[in-house]
């Protein structure tokens, strides 16, 4: 996201929330917000970075990586619908973030990608010089609850790509 998109969406997200507080506080119902981390798996856009890579690793194209120090918590799709059922049956919070609590860099999954299937890829821009690491979703909220995932995002690759 641009810096204008970012704080465009955090303002909508923010006043989407107060407001379903507001409606719900006044109800019988309970409310519950759910915040997913990077979410991949079936269904997935083939738009989406994990679908373009192994496209790529299958074709054996040149994979181009446009932002190499972003950090996402990746969960598979089936291990939301785990954690949602799970919520449903018992959540006593009325925020939670749905994540495995374990970033990886893009760059991170595109090393495995080469060792492991041969991808071919390069950096369209450079790694950062400071030596930080972007963080795009950070799960370090006190309301954070991991979920242990029936897979990793490696054993996905493994099993999507053998």
């Amino acid at each position: 996201f641009s810096n204008e998109l970012n704080s465009r969406y955090a303002t909508s997200k923010v006043a989407a929330y107060k407001s379903f507080v507001e409606t719900f506080n006044s109800s019988d119902v309970e409310f519950v917000w759910l915040r997913l981390f990077q979410v991949y798996g079936p269904g997935q856009s083939t738009q989406r970075f994990i679908p373009t890579l192994c496209d790529h690793i299958r074709q054996k194209r040149l994979l181009t990586i446009n932002n190499p120090d972003a950090v996402r918590d990746w969960i598979d799709v089936r291990d939301v619908a785990v954690s949602i059922r799970h919520i449903v049956e018992g959540a006593s919070e009325h925020e939670i973030d749905i994540g495995t609590s374990h970033g990886l860099s893009n760059l991170d999954i595109c090393n495995y990608a080469q060792k492991h299937f041969d991808l071919k890829w390069e950096l369209a821009t450079p790694l950062n010089k400071s030596g930080q690491i972007s963080l795009v979703a950070d799960s370090n909220s006190p309301l954070f609850r991991y979920f242990m995932p029936s897979k990793s995002l490696f054993d996905y690759l493994n099993l999507s790509l053998s």
